[in-house]
This record gives structure tokens, sequence and C-alpha cells, in this order.
């Protein structure tokens, strides 16, 4: 959309013959205004995906942490994106807390 907007407004409209055309110029604005709130819905969204205090990133913290403690580390795992995202759509289906978790690896003798 930014290169079209380009294209658009510096070749027709301020190089060219359009460059005083107030109908023009608007439809210009309304598509950058356009672009501009998109922008900022999208980054909104991924600013909440990613907020610490998400339920589903506090599970993948504590798993995280509860993984570390297991295997003896200090240090955590390169971190896998698509695993991630598997084991928090299981545990979030289920509504799974990170008590629920402690609850079962310690009756599994895991902890």
């Amino acid at each position: 959309m930014q290169h079209a907007y380009a294209e658009i407004s510096h070749d027709n409209v301020y190089k060219g013959p359009y460059k005083n055309d107030p109908v023009i110029l608007r439809q210009l604005a309304k598509s950058m205004a356009l672009m501009e709130a998109a922008d900022d819905y999208f980054c909104k969204t991924l600013e909440q995906v990613s907020a610490p205090q998400n339920k589903e990133n506090m599970l993948l913290e504590h798993l995280v942490k509860v993984f570390m403690e297991i295997r003896g580390l200090d240090e955590p795992p390169a971190f896998d994106r698509n695993l991630a995202e598997e084991i928090l759509s299981l545990v979030a289906n289920e509504h799974i807390s990170k008590d629920d978790i402690d609850v079962f690896l310690k009756s599994n003798r895991i902890l």
C-alpha cells in the first residue's frame, strides 16, 4: 500500500498536474490515514499479544522455568516459537493454571 501511495502521490500529484486539486489531495490524505490506522492497530495488537501479563505468556514463562529446573539449566533453552505456540494452545484450551502444572509435575514425581 505504501508503494502504491508513493507512486500515485509522487508521479501524478506532486510532480504532475494534480498537485492543486483538493479532491485528489483529500483522497491521498484519506489513504494515508487508513495506512496509519492499520499500522496502529497492528502495533497495538502485537503489544497485547506480547504483554508479559497475558495468561499464555505467564504460563510459557512458568513452563520454561520448570523445564530449566528439571534439566538443571542456568540459561533458558533456545526459543522455538512453533513449539511454544503448540504448548500454549494445548494449555490455554484446557484452562490450565500454573498451579495445575505444578500439581501435575509433583504428583508425577517430575519435580
